[in-house]
């Protein structure tokens, strides 16, 4: 127990340091909009896919239980793809923040050094995405 206090600590000081900092809040934003981007793009798309499954399957069910079906199935394609992303998101969350988490730990370093960091390169940046 002593270890998640402790770590919840450096959490808070993390947080402080960073508030006296906010040019450094970039690099912890960006990754956040970046994944809500993502995830936006896929549930959109697996969205636009339920109809035509839902009617796909509801073709093949009598239909007296045409209604029934597409009803359960839309629920069920809902709550199946809503625990798929919460599954996913640490997963994703993590790749799209881990080049951002690099830049900010260069920034801090920095801050803390007084030593520049290497120049921001595209191509690094996207090699590390």
């Amino acid at each position: 127990m002593r270890e998640v206090s402790r770590g919840l600590g450096d959490v808070g000081k993390a947080v402080d340091f960073l508030k006296a900092r906010p040019r450094l809040w970039k690099w912890l934003v960006m990754p956040a909009i970046v994944t809500l981007l993502v995830l936006a793009g896929i549930v959109l798309g697996v969205v636009a896919l339920v109809d035509p499954l839902v009617a796909w399957v509801a073709a093949h069910v009598p239909s007296w239980l045409e209604t029934i079906v597409s009803w359960i199935l839309r629920i069920v394609v809902i709550l199946g793809v809503g625990m798929a992303a919460m599954v996913v998101f640490v997963g994703v969350a993590g790749m799209i923040a881990g080049p951002f988490n690099e830049m900010l730990s260069e920034a801090v370093e920095e801050e803390l050094t007084g030593k520049a960091g290497p120049p921001f390169a595209i191509g690094a940046f996207l090699r590390d995405a």
